[in-house]
């Protein structure tokens, strides 16, 4: 059985990477604000020529000898842009001409990537219905869309930068709950019955070796040497399966099933359920995830571990960056929508009009090979889904649908993001949970694979201060 470490930007986050949109939003009116303040000096003038670029335009720039802006109030980004042009020295009326910009800006409830797709994706149903400042036009609603997305692959290219230049740290235990080994409590009948086919093909792959002493050598833990002597014992032609009562043989899987049914307290099989690969399919723009690669000779978790049959069932890796990379134009980023589930996807496609298509997910999907090794992944085995950082919202429902409700996926685990205030803890377990079950159509796949919360945990986060 196969995992997939479905990433989102909490991932980022968890590693104290400034990379959310909020990160991203007051960086940019923080350059805009400096960039007047540098502008405008005091003179003998005391008016100035109107600032314009792409996104805005500034008129009646006027310089004041005092200022009344309160440095210590704690303002950030657009808030203290409007309050310096009101109160500053550099004063002046903002104007929008990137409406989108406008949009994003001004909506107080906006605190993610996945809010800024959909608010893209509510504008372009509103082009059919020529209900915002678009009219009908479509392009010009790509072409506003598209400066954001000029400038956040700018801002993340800095922060990343200054990140490799800082050095980020690993998470500690993290790693081990990547690779860690399938649990039955996360899994309904059929996956248990899986994980016990999986179980029972390593144990007959071992008796094929039944070299005790080479094992040995490779492994001495406690915890290798128990399984391996109660391996033994099952697999003996020669004597009686663990207890002489048991006259079978240990030839077949229903003579393993009927083991492990009468022998529950005694023989532990954890060792054996390792996943056979592992698959990060990362939604940022980011290469967080590298740090744990096993690929990776300096960062191989398993590279000093005496533990699960390193040697005999090797674990193997790769990453997807299904929205592509930074800085790529062979392999450019992909960020827009991907509902195609939605009701209203159906009256963009009947409007025969390719620019509302734009900036849609699965049709960006078409020009790079990512999705196909994707798919090529979730249908060569049985997996379970870890979602690590993701919100599920509706911006990825295609994929997620396609994902979640595959005949092989067995499981689908959420790490959710705990906060403590004082004494009050609260977490989004629940917020992520609604957030899945919008991405299936079957409920009751929905409840059979998604692990409660009494079986999940909250994903590790860096300490602030790191």
């Amino acid at each position: 059985m196969n995992r997939i470490i479905l990433i989102g930007n909490g991932f980022d986050l968890a590693h104290n990477l400034r990379t959310s949109y909020r990160n991203f939003i007051d960086d940019y009116w923080d350059k805009k604000n400096e960039l007047l303040q540098k502008r405008y000096k005091e003179s003998e003038i005391k008016s100035y020529e109107d600032y314009e670029d792409k996104d805005i335009i500034v008129r009646n720039i006027t310089w004041w000898q005092t200022s009344s802006f309160n440095n210590n109030e704690k303002k950030y980004g657009y808030n203290m842009f409007v309050d310096r042009l009101r109160q500053g020295h550099v004063r002046g009326n903002l104007h929008f001409k990137n409406h989108f910009l406008k949009r994003i800006t001004e909506n107080a409830v906006i605190n993610s990537w996945v809010d800024i797709e959909n608010e893209y994706y509510e504008e372009l149903k509103n082009v059919l219905n020529r209900l915002n400042p678009y009219g009908k036009d479509a392009k010009l609603l790509n072409r506003h869309f598209n400066q954001i997305k000029i400038e956040l692959e700018k801002y993340l290219t800095e922060t990343l930068k200054l990140k490799l230049t800082n050095g980020t740290e690993k998470i500690i235990g993290l790693e081990h709950l990547i690779y860690s080994k399938f649990s039955f409590a996360d899994f309904t009948q059929k996956g248990k019955d899986n994980l016990i086919d999986i179980a029972y093909q390593k144990i007959l792959s071992l008796k094929e070796k039944d070299e005790k002493q080479e094992l040995s050598m490779l492994d001495t833990s406690e915890e290798t040497m128990t399984l391996y002597d109660n391996i033994k014992t099952l697999v003996s032609k020669n004597t009686p399966i663990i207890h002489e009562s048991l006259v079978y043989s240990f030839d077949t899987r229903e003579d393993f099933v009927k083991l492990l049914d009468k022998r529950k307290d005694m023989i532990d099989i954890s060792s054996l359920l390792l996943p056979e690969n592992v698959l990060f399919l990362n939604f940022n723009y980011t290469n967080t995830e590298d740090k744990y690669s096993i690929n990776n000779p300096i960062n191989n978790y398993f590279a000093n571990k005496t533990e699960n049959y390193k040697q005999e069932f090797k674990i193997n890796q790769e990453t997807i960056h299904i929205h592509s990379e930074l800085n790529n134009r062979k392999n450019p980023i992909i960020f827009g929508y991907g509902d195609e589930l939605d009701d209203d996807y159906k009256q963009i496609l009947k409007k025969n009009d390719n620019n509302l298509l734009e900036n849609v997910k699965s049709i960006k999907y078409g020009e790079t090979y990512n999705y196909k090794r994707l798919l090529n992944f979730i249908e060569s085995d049985n997996y379970q889904v870890f979602i690590m950082g993701h919100s599920c919202g509706n911006s990825d429902r295609t994929l997620l649908n396609t994902l979640f409700e595959h005949t092989n996926c067995q499981s689908i685990k959420i790490f959710y993001h705990k906060k403590v205030n004082g004494q009050e803890e609260s977490d989004d377990f629940s917020n992520i949970y609604r957030n899945v079950t919008r991405n299936f159509k079957n409920f009751a796949n929905l409840r059979a694979k998604v692990v409660d919360k009494s079986n999940s945990i909250s994903f590790p986060q860096l300490e602030k201060n790191n």
